[in-house]
């Protein structure tokens, strides 16, 4: 168990709101490729109808939602770097 908490330390689990001028929106999770650019896995998203868990590559992240990321902190201080809402 020791070696586990050890291996689990600097794993984050963020949750980033997704506003309309986000580069998220109306992007499938496969199309922008989440993973091989910021090393983040998105392990949920949440909506005001309904929660997403482990959504895959065909789902819409829509202005709104929720977007749950688990990773390393470089990798999810990477993805909010590259998904900043623009303007």
């Amino acid at each position: 168990m020791e070696r586990l908490r050890t291996a689990l330390q600097d794993v984050l689990i963020e949750w980033f709101p997704v506003v309309e001028a986000s580069p998220l929106v109306n992007w499938t999770i496969g199309d922008l490729a989440i993973r091989k650019t910021s090393g983040v896995s998105v392990v949920a998203l949440v909506r005001p109808e309904q929660n997403i868990l482990n959504p895959g590559p065909d789902h819409v992240v829509l202005a709104g939602d929720t977007i749950v990321v688990l990773g390393r902190k470089a990798s999810v201080d990477a993805f909010r770097e590259r998904y900043r809402p623009q303007g």
